[in-house]
Order: structure tokens, then C-alpha cells, then sequence
């Protein structure tokens, strides 16, 4: 199954009634990032009224109504990332409570409301296989390679200056080992790692 993911952290807020409704959509890699972002959220907006959350990552679902009735929220949430396909995601709306009750028709209207809204603003991403590998060369092929990399879609970061200078490539399989090949035998080629990227999805 693909696995779809936001591309980065979105959000958006809505209100109504006073209340401020404040939706978050987190991309997960690992499942054990999700009370992390949880905890890290809840920090970043204090003494709201609720928490409500839903999370898929794979075949796990967790949900969270956080004190608004019975499956008002975390549910309606988590049908949502299920009806877009969204496998591997947080969605988190912070709600401040202005003082008028919504009624619970239109309150589970709101949340979903408020995730189809970042939903709606936000990128996504397919997971895929990638490698990343080292390279020391000299300056004047540092300078050679730059050049080179640029015109590709591979990611160059981690630069080492001594007597020679090392980098890191990393990039989609094919395309890294096609490129590493091209280049002078006198660059020292270090080993292959794999690695996971994010690949953005056609939408």
C-alpha cells in the first residue's frame, strides 16, 4: 500500500462562536513520534479547553475525544485521514472554548470542518527508497562536483574542509548511483547507506 503523509508540519484556524478552533497536521515516520508531537503541541498552545487528535501509521489508528462528547471529535478526525488515504499523519485541533456551546451537531460539523481545511492547504508525500554516500575529493573537484549537483535532484549537505574536502550526497536510488558513477575515478567513494525520503505526491 502507498503510504501518503504531509509533506511538513500545516496549520490552519477557524472560529466560531467565539471559539478558536486550531488544526494541526503533522507528517509521522515513526509511530513513537506521536505523543512526542502531542507533548510538543500541547506546550506550544496552553490551557486550551481540548485536545482533540486522530493518528493512522499503517494499520494503527488511535483517536482522542479529550472531553467533548462521546465521539464528536477524535472520531470525525479520523474518518477524515481515512478518507483521503492519509496513512502515516497527526491531525490535532486545539480548541479554546469562547463561551457558547456549539451543540453537538454543529461541533462535530466544526471539527471536521477545521481538518478538511488544512487538509485542503496542505502537500503530501510518498515514502520511497533512497541511499546516501560520501565523497572525498579534492577542492578543485569539490568545486567541479558542486556545479553538477546543482543541475540534479540530489541533496548535498554535511561538508568536511581539510587536505581534501568530503561531502554527503543523498538522493533516490538510480539517480545517485548514475551520478556517482559519472564522476573522475580519483574521487574516494565511501559506502552506500540506505535511507527513507519524501518523495511529493501528484495531486
Amino acid at each position: 500500500m502507498t503510504q501518503l503523509l504531509p509533506y511538513q508540519e500545516y496549520i490552519s484556524e477557524i472560529k466560531i462562536l467565539g471559539s478558536r478552533f486550531i488544526a494541526v497536521l503533522e507528517p509521522i515516520l515513526e509511530e513513537s513520534e506521536i505523543d512526542a508531537h502531542l507533548e510538543r503541541l500541547k506546550a506550544l498552545y496552553p490551557k486550551a479547553t481540548h485536545y482533540c487528535y486522530a493518528s493512522r501509521f499503517g494499520p494503527s489508528e488511535r483517536m482522542s475525544d479529550d472531553g467533548e462528547p462521546s465521539r464528536s471529535a477524535g472520531m470525525p478526525l479520523l474518518t477524515i485521514l481515512r478518507q483521503h488515504g492519509i496513512t502515516q499523519a497527526l491531525i490535532l485541533v486545539i480548541r479554546y472554548f469562547g463561551g457558547t456551546k456549539l451543540g453537538l451537531p454543529r461541533l462535530t460539523r466544526t471539527y471536521r470542518d477545521a481538518a478538511e481545511d488544512v487538509i485542503a492547504n496542505a502537500k503530501f508525500a510518498t515514502i520511497i527508497e533512497g541511499s546516501t554516500q560520501n565523497l572525498t575529493m579534492s577542492y578543485a573537484n569539490y568545486e567541479h562536483v558542486k556545479k553538477l549537483v546543482a543541475k540534479t535532484n540530489l541533496e548535498m549537505y554535511g561538508e568536511i574542509y581539510s587536505e581534501d574536502v568530503t561531502i554527503t550526497l543523498k538522493g533516490e536510488n538510480e539517480s545517485l548511483l548514475k551520478f556517482v558513477s559519472s564522476l573522475p575515478y580519483e574521487i574516494i567513494r565511501g559506502e552506500i547507506q540506505s535511507v527513507k525520503l519524501l518523495k511529493e505526491a501528484e495531486q
